[in-house]
């Protein structure tokens, strides 16, 4: 904790001067290209570790992007800045085809929303006002681009920071980061917006109690959750389906997938004989 109140001001004084950076006499986009996700994906992982009071977040992103040593520490990328900037010539002429032809990549169908909601201030005050109660299922598998677009139509000056957002999501069910889903994204909107009120369903109709008890056990192993940063919170679901015939939970162990696969095939066989 000592260390972390040491390096948390560091790290925020690196961002504030990269911000001032002027690139306006950069021979190419190519910086700034790269350079935007890089400090937004450090500003996260400087929240998070500040919410912890712990510097792994911290830890995690720089072996995420960065490589060396710590007295010569380089970006990743850095070995392959002339191919990533030959490509990023090739995708701006793919830019520009498409938009010619008046095509959108499914990918990028969100971030030109992004764009228009940004230069276009008649639009998104238009979207606003359409748009005054918002849902979102499955927060936690919200990616970035997804969390901008619904802070654009949820920032209007009369919302004063409480917006009329609900979000239904469970931290501990993210599984969406290979698509570029970011678990911060559930933390930061309770530290984003003014009065956030939580309600935990704790009401359980699919489990009987011993599996809900193990599976918790597995869960509480994991440092960056809800339940550990958020007061109050109580995630320990309960049993409610009375129809549910009790079972038994087995722990049984492999030499290899393949032998773990072989058996998993032999019980459906074997309940399937059996008439189920």
């Amino acid at each position: 904790e000592r260390l972390a109140v040491s390096i948390f001001p560091k790290i925020k004084n690196i961002i504030e001067k990269w911000e001032k950076l002027d690139i306006s006499n950069f021979p190419s986009d190519y910086f700034n290209a790269i350079s935007l996700p890089f400090i937004s994906s450090l500003k996260k992982a400087l929240d998070e570790a500040t919410s912890l009071k712990k510097t792994a977040p911290i830890t995690d992103w720089k072996k995420k992007y960065t490589g060396g040593t710590n007295e010569n520490i380089f970006l990743k990328s850095y070995d392959a800045k002339d191919k990533l900037q030959a490509l990023s010539f090739v995708y701006k002429k793919y830019k520009e085809n498409l938009y010619e032809l008046g095509y959108y990549d499914y990918d990028d169908m969100i971030l030109e929303v992004i764009e228009a909601l940004k230069k276009n201030e008649n639009l998104r005050s238009e979207l606003q006002e359409q748009f005054l109660y918002t849902m979102i299922d499955e927060f936690q598998d919200t990616n970035d681009a997804q969390i901008r677009l619904i802070r654009l139509l949820a920032d209007h000056p009369t919302n004063e920071e409480k917006p009329n957002i609900m979000v239904v999501g469970d931290d501990d069910q993210a599984i969406y980061r290979f698509q570029g889903a970011d678990i911060s994204n559930i933390k930061d909107f309770y530290s984003k917006y003014d009065g956030v009120k939580v309600i935990v369903m704790t009401d359980n109709y699919r489990s009987n109690q011993n599996i809900l008890d193990l599976a918790r056990e597995i869960i509480l192993t994991g440092e960056d959750r809800l339940e550990n940063i958020v007061s109050g919170i109580d995630k320990k679901l309960v049993s409610k389906n009375s129809e549910i015939k009790p079972g038994e939970i087995k722990k049984i162990k492999f030499s290899t997938k393949e032998h773990q696969y072989h058996n998993i095939a032999l019980r459906i066989k074997n309940l399937i004989d059996s008439g189920h």
